[in-house]
């Protein structure tokens, strides 16, 4: 004989997951246990579950479910976004749906994620320095061919870095 559990009433099903029920605040109802399931952090910060059935198994982000179950579908390209910066605050009303571009603005503005740029990007072969000297030496009339070998970078890049198209905020 199978038992009745009851769920609590501000808990609305999880259509993806019939057996979880999930609430505004994030927390989330397993019928099978009885009670709150404990939800882990994954490696890029964010709540997670697993459900499982039949051999099937598969991670949930707790964010995505709130949003999905509260605010309305994801459209495809794009994400859910936390309004405040934290990534462990599940609430309905800290949570919006936006376009990756919005996403990675809102982190920048925020301070979430550095805007990468000049020689602070992990991926940059100049320095400032560089730049200001490359400059001085194609406004005296040397060659871009000569500098890029100075720099081990190619011409048209000492091209880019003169015309101002690349590290134009260094005057």
């Amino acid at each position: 004989m199978s038992r009745k559990v009851e769920v609590p009433n501000d808990f609305v099903n999880i259509t993806k997951c019939p057996k979880w029920y999930i609430n505004r605040e994030g927390e989330v109802w397993s019928v099978n246990k009885g009670g709150l399931l404990s939800p882990h952090q994954s490696g890029t910060g964010y709540k997670q579950l697993i459900y499982g059935r039949r051999g099937f198994r598969k991670k949930y982000y707790i964010h995505r479910l709130v949003a999905e179950t509260f605010i309305g579908e994801i459209p495809e390209k794009h994400c859910v976004n936390h309004v405040d910066g934290n990534k462990l605050n599940n609430n309905v009303g800290n949570l919006e749906i936006v376009t990756q571009k919005q996403n990675n603005q809102h982190a920048i503005v925020t301070g979430l994620k550095k805007k990468w740029r000049g020689e602070t990007h992990p991926h940059s072969k100049l320095t400032e320095e560089d730049v200001i000297n490359i400059r001085r030496r194609k406004k005296n009339g040397e060659s871009g061919a000569s500098i890029a070998r100075d720099y081990t970078v190619s011409a048209h890049t000492i091209n880019d870095v003169y015309r101002g198209k690349s590290w134009k905020w260094l005057a």
